[in-house]
This record gives structure tokens, sequence and C-alpha cells, in this order.
């Protein structure tokens, strides 16, 4: 293999890698953005001001409908958010 196509293909892992790691999940309610990607995600109380109450709740899962699709927020034990799917 060339070094080009070395540097190329080194290059390209590292961006993948880079966007996957980097990427996070967020909801939209009215003008908040809810996300999993702070270090500390809000909690329970926040999501609940600033999106209201959710369609349904299972436990420690809010479940929200957004454009006809169903968005799960989960929380830890803490009532911290710590994904969005």
């Amino acid at each position: 293999m060339s070094r080009t196509c070395m540097i190329t293909l080194i290059l390209a892992l590292t961006v993948t890698f880079i966007s996957q790691s980097a990427a996070a999940k967020s909801i939209r309610c009215g003008i908040h953005v809810i996300s999993d990607a702070q270090r500390k995600g809000p909690g329970k109380f926040e999501v609940l001001k600033k999106c209201g109450e959710p369609s349904s709740r299972q436990g420690d899962v809010f479940v929200y409908t957004r454009s006809g699709k169903p968005v799960e927020l989960r929380f830890d034990s803490r009532g911290m958010l710590t994904s969005i799917k």
C-alpha cells in the first residue's frame, strides 16, 4: 500500500471515529433543546419544565412524540438524563 493511500485511510478512520464519538442526540421542546451530550444531563424536573408531560412514562423512561415518532429519554436512578433514543 502506498504512503498516500495509508495516510488517506488513517485520516478517513480518524474522521469517522471523531464524528461517531461526538454524535449526541437531542430533542427540541419549543425554544429549548435537551441534549444527552452534556457531562451531567438535565434532570427530570428540568425536562418536564421545558418539554411538558411526556406521552407516556415507564419508570425512568419518558416517551415524547415528535413528528409522529416516539423519542425515549432515559434517566438514571438519580433522575439525570443519560440517553435519548
